[in-house]
């Protein structure tokens, strides 16, 4: 992954997205970079192939995690670390798997179109340091189930659906942000990373 320019257009598309998306009252956050893979590199990478084959169209959402290293505080380019307590660059390194994933809707991966939800998940391991990363994913979520209540037994959506959304208070739901749930690898990619400050309350 590489470090766009301010001015190029995709760094535009996804601070808009970013800010746009963060909706919890009492903290804000503040990009400093944005990193980004190439779609060269994604569709020769064995997970972007993976992903590719298997699906035609897909949204954009984030996933927050557990950081353990200074990834991304210099260089133009990320260099992955390969400290076991570092999600992030476990995912960088091997994308998503669900046998490490679960909560509220089973045993699935989490996103959300919430980017300050993202944040409440993105959380700093023995590091000091003021900046924090959420990762930029591919979601195949075109034909979500909407529930309503929690159901930690999941492993699958219904047949017919390729994902689970967890509905919020506003909609009939418990969740006071949406969240979005796969349950295959292949369903999802990260392709990106922000970096940000954040201020206000923390997780």
């Amino acid at each position: 992954m590489y470090r766009l320019q301010h001015s190029d257009r995709r760094y535009k598309t996804y601070e808009g997205q970013f800010k746009q998306a963060w909706t919890h009252p009492g903290k804000s956050a503040n990009i400093k970079e944005i990193y980004l893979a190439e779609e060269s590199g994604i569709n020769r990478a064995y997970r972007g192939k993976r992903f590719q084959r298997n699906n035609s169209s897909y949204k954009v959402y984030f996933h927050g995690t557990q950081r353990a290293c200074n990834i991304g505080r210099w260089g133009s380019a990320l260099r992955y670390c390969k400290k076991p307590e570092c999600r992030l660059c476990g995912i960088l390194w091997h994308s998503f798997d669900v046998k490490f994933s679960g909560c509220m809707f089973g045993a699935g991966i989490y996103t959300t179109p919430s980017s300050s939800k993202a944040d409440s998940y993105a959380r700093n391991h023995h590091l000091l340091s003021s900046r924090h990363a959420i990762l930029i994913c591919r979601v195949v979520s075109n034909y979500p189930q909407r529930l309503a209540a929690a159901d930690p037994s999941l492993t699958a959506p219904s047949s017919g659906y390729d994902s689970v959304q967890g509905l919020t208070i506003q909609e009939g739901g418990t969740l006071n942000y949406p969240e979005v749930v796969v349950y295959r690898n292949e369903a999802i990619v990260p392709i990106g990373v922000i970096f940000y400050t954040r201020k206000g309350w923390t997780p």
